[in-house]
């Protein structure tokens, strides 16, 4: 159900007839990147490699083993994994130099029409990820502006992306993935401002700082428009991006490019010794410092728990800053300090207010899950099952965060267990195959009918003296 998931059936193969086929671009474009992928498996470069290039060049990320995304995620880094406008600004990149002869005789506009094209092209052929949709409008617009000698806005072709996407799919916008790609780009656009005109000799003498200092900048924007959202959604973030960014940034575009060259070369299948260990060799290093900045350096923040309230306050708080940078004037800044005291203020009370105990009961049609819990540490009970403990953290992050639970053991599942001083029955599947009566009933503190069990409660009350009957 987690994954919008709710009936499954089994065929054999034989049951499976074909009637008829509808070729579509959508399908076209799977069955070539299918042949593709083929192509990069059967290449001698390591696993993690070829999930690698197939993720950010082929836009086909599920291969990327959860340890690699851990290390990813750790160092602050993980959308390098994710084809997104990075990806898509480097690929366009390419393809502007590759056209530059067209330029030397005399072809401008051929060569923004071919881009253009090519971007597009690229798009459909990727799968029309939100990500690369927002990058590829946005680029076209700038393209379309050339072509016509128009100067194009870019804050405008961000809107006009985000509308596009919108038009097609409107429950986009309550995608955390199309939030933070379109946050990120419109906190860059409207805080990022360019360095002043320096006299000649020291712009050459400075090139090397200015560049270090435009990425600096750019890296903190986007751990700080995206800070709130991250901790709304994945309830934590990660500062190791600010150190991570500035080793692995200038490495990737080369490994982008070695990448391309290694994916034409393996479709006509030919194997180079030289590209081939290049691709491997350059994807361990950023692996490595991934795995380094992500263990040996402090700044990864679990366990964090913020309200929709803290989101509003803390983007109203940026939009202040931004006023007041633009404005110049100090009731902008007064205003953004107010609510950020505002959010650290609700901390204080949800602090203040969340219980340090307490007794949960998770429900579904596939598994019943009982949790207590009692000053950060919490046990978990499934009644007729085997308790996954990291499955239970995976699902339930928030409330976990919520109530500062750190630490949680598990119980053997039976039907009947005590948990934080209570005894406890479950009436599951099981439970139907109980007695109807019996000579003494069961005293039990709770009786939690759970979504499998089908019949009258009164049969229940037959056999146990609950002092609470639990309708979860």
């Amino acid at each position: 159900l987690e994954h919008g998931i709710r009936y499954s059936q089994h065929l054999a193969a034989s049951d499976i007839r074909k009637v008829g086929e509808q070729q579509s671009i959508t399908s076209l474009c799977n069955k070539l990147r299918r042949n593709i992928i083929h192509h990069v498996f059967n290449t001698d470069i390591s696993a993690e490699a070829q999930s690698f290039v197939v993720a950010t060049l082929l836009g086909n990320s599920k291969l990327i083993t959860p340890e690699t995304r851990a290390e990813f995620s750790a160092a602050g880094i993980s959308h390098i994994l994710a084809l997104s406008g990075l990806h898509v600004g480097i690929i366009l990149v390419m393809v502007w130099f590759l056209l530059y002869p067209l330029d030397y005789m005399g072809w401008r506009r051929l060569r923004l029409v071919i881009t253009l094209v090519l971007m597009l092209c690229y798009a459909f052929f990727t799968g029309l990820s939100p990500s690369v949709v927002r990058a590829t409008v946005m680029a076209s617009v700038g393209v379309t502006g050339l072509l016509f000698y128009r100067k194009s806005v870019s804050i405008n072709a961000l809107g006009t992306a985000a509308l596009i996407l919108l038009a097609f799919n409107p429950y986009a916008l309550f995608n955390p993935g199309f939030q933070l790609s379109f946050v990120t780009v419109a906190s860059l656009l409207m805080f990022y401002n360019k360095p002043v005109n320096m006299p000649r000799k020291t712009k050459q003498s400075g090139k090397f700082r200015s560049w270090f200092m435009a990425l600096a900048s750019t890296s903190a924007i986007a751990l700080i428009s995206t800070l709130m959202l991250s901790a709304w959604y994945f309830n934590s973030f990660s500062l190791q991006s600010l150190i991570s960014n500035l080793v692995i940034i200038p490495l990737f575009p080369v490994l982008m490019f070695l990448s391309v060259i290694f994916l034409m070369l393996s479709c006509c299948d030919i194997q180079m010794d030289i590209i081939n260990p290049l691709v491997d060799g350059l994807y361990n290093v950023i692996s490595s410092i991934a795995k380094f900045t992500g263990q040996s350096l402090p700044g990864h923040i679990d366990n964090i728990y913020v309200t929709g309230v803290d989101v509003m306050l803390y983007y109203a708080a940026l939009g202040c800053l931004l006023l007041w940078i633009h404005n110049k004037r100090f009731m902008w800044a007064n205003m953004a300090v107010l609510l950020v005291t505002l959010i650290f203020a609700n901390g204080i009370y949800l602090q203040a207010t969340t219980p340090s105990s307490g007794f949960v009961v998770f429900n579904n049609y596939s598994h019943t899950q009982v949790f207590s819990f009692t000053d950060g540490k919490g046990t978990l009970w499934t009644p007729n099952g085997e308790a996954d403990v990291e499955e239970f953290k995976t699902y339930n992050k928030a409330f976990l965060a919520h109530y500062n639970i750190d630490s949680i053991s598990s119980i053997e599942g039976k039907e009947c267990a005590v948990l934080g001083g209570r005894r406890i029955v479950c009436a599951g599947s099981e439970s139907n195959k109980a007695k109807d009566s019996v000579s003494t009933k069961i005293d039990v503190d709770y009786l939690i009918i759970t979504k499998k069990y089908h019949k009258d409660i009164e049969k229940l009350c037959k056999v146990y003296q609950p002092r609470k009957v639990i309708l979860s």
